[in-house]
């Protein structure tokens, strides 16, 4: 536990006050109501407070545009990007939380005091079940994310609008307590909306196996950061499907906006059969934790999450300069021909940064019975290629052998995944960050 907290000291500083303001929230709304004719009632009004002070806290990490500022780096210090998504999901799951023990506790009250409960009056029991029932929806629909699907995680955030409607009725308080960051969201939203007014047009569209090459002509001002990503949104697809990807090319390539995307639901598989010219609507560019990948000795890409590492390759061989003093970069894929698409880019990199840079490209074993790992094996790209399961546990202790303790590795890839990298890092003694957005 004190190598965790010595390893993310910003981390266990913000989480600390967190907890510290939540307890003393708490506290006072539950001895405000410590006299009532029942100890239900100052346990369901500071979990209420709970939820008010979460559902206010929830909005933040999203403020996107304000975060990818160069002007604003300094909250970007403060509050890192990388855990921004995991500050959105831990404010989630609490306003969840809060809200279970909030609905118990007027449960235990219709029972006990029926009176007291009818006094709130029609509006507010209403109101509660309807957001006990929208809550649980958007709860089911964050879920769905981790098991893939996108859709379903996308269209139950919607939800926020009418549980925010439904909260005022409830309780009009939750006004103060939501009222500024929430404004600030929709402000974030606005600038948003204010920079893509002109949609970009598809330039060229290309499939390649499993993925998508797609180049639109790039909108003007548009100015991004190696690492940085977009949202995408089609029109003849569908006027309300935001879909986040990297973009893959050299801030220098100011003619186009480059992204290669994985055919992986309804959604990319129509976008395969786009058409050159077709009007594409792009929010962004937006901040990634990529921005931070210079300060990395080791970057594991697994399949299409190679993408957002190519942008930061592609500034360096554009630019000449090189920011990291030496990077190891694992890529995961299912089989040896996804690898061809940026094998030039990283092979010339391998030899023109004088060994800063080393590729290892692993594809994993046939699950079949007698079948083994291999050292390497050629491939259709004229590339030794290894066949194997890594052992991330043992991978990483050789990493912290070799004089790296303290090292960063940095993941792009599914949550399995990444799951298995952030535990083993701890084992490992070294740093971990992820891409999320």
């Amino acid at each position: 536990l004190a190598a965790s907290i010595a390893r993310n000291k910003r981390k266990t500083a913000i989480l600390t006050l967190y907890a510290l303001a939540t307890v003393l929230l708490l506290a006072w709304r539950f001895q405000h109501y410590a006299h009532a004719p029942s100890v239900l009632v100052p346990i369901a009004r500071a979990s209420a407070a709970g939820i008010y002070f979460n559902f206010a806290l929830v909005l933040l990490p999203l403020l996107r545009f304000l975060f990818s500022r160069r002007s604003l780096s300094f909250l970007r210090v403060v509050f890192p990007l990388h855990q921004a998504l995991e500050a959105h999901a831990i404010a989630g799951v609490a306003v969840l939380g809060f809200s279970v023990v909030h609905t118990l506790a007027y449960i235990g009250l219709t029972f006990t005091h029926p009176a007291l409960v009818a006094s709130f009056g029609w509006v507010a029991l209403a109101t509660g079940v309807l957001l006990v029932l929208l809550l649980g929806a958007l709860a089911w629909g964050a879920w769905q994310r981790t098991r893939g699907r996108y859709d379903a995680f996308y269209y139950t955030h919607f939800l926020t609008i009418p549980i925010a409607i439904a909260a005022t009725f409830h309780a009009p308080w939750f006004v103060q307590v939501a009222s500024v960051p929430l404004l600030l969201f929709l402000a974030d939203r606005f600038v948003r909306l204010r920079f893509m007014a002109e949609p970009a047009i598809v330039k060229s569209i290309h499939e390649d196996g499993r993925d998508i090459d797609l180049v639109l002509r790039r909108p003007l001002n548009f100015t991004y950061q190696a690492g940085d990503y977009a949202f995408l949104c089609v029109p003849s697809l569908s006027r309300l499907e935001w879909h986040p990807f990297s973009l893959i090319n050299a801030t220098s390539d100011t003619g186009s906006l480059a992204f290669r995307i994985r055919k992986s639901g309804n959604w990319t598989q129509a976008l395969a059969k786009l058409s050159v010219g077709t009007p594409v609507y792009v929010d962004g560019p937006l901040a990634s934790p990529c921005r931070e990948m210079h300060d990395c000795q080791r970057l594991v890409a697994a399949g299409i999450g190679i993408t957002p590492f190519v942008s930061f390759l592609e500034e360096v061989r554009s630019s000449g300069v090189c920011p990291f003093e030496r990077m190891h970069v694992y890529w995961l894929e299912r089989d040896e021909v996804s690898f061809g698409r940026f094998m030039p880019l990283l092979e010339e990199l391998e030899g023109t940064l004088g060994g800063k840079l080393s590729v290892e490209l692993i594809v994993r074993p046939p699950a079949m019975p007698g079948a083994s790992n291999t050292a390497g094996t050629a491939s259709p790209i004229g590339r030794l290629v290894s066949v194997r399961d890594v052992d991330w546990d043992q991978e990483l202790v050789r990493v912290r052998e070799r004089g790296l303790e303290g090292a960063t590795l940095f993941f792009c890839g599914p949550p399995s995944l990444s799951k298995v990298l952030a535990r083993s890092t701890r084992v490992a003694g070294l740093h971990f960050r992820t891409e999320s957005f």
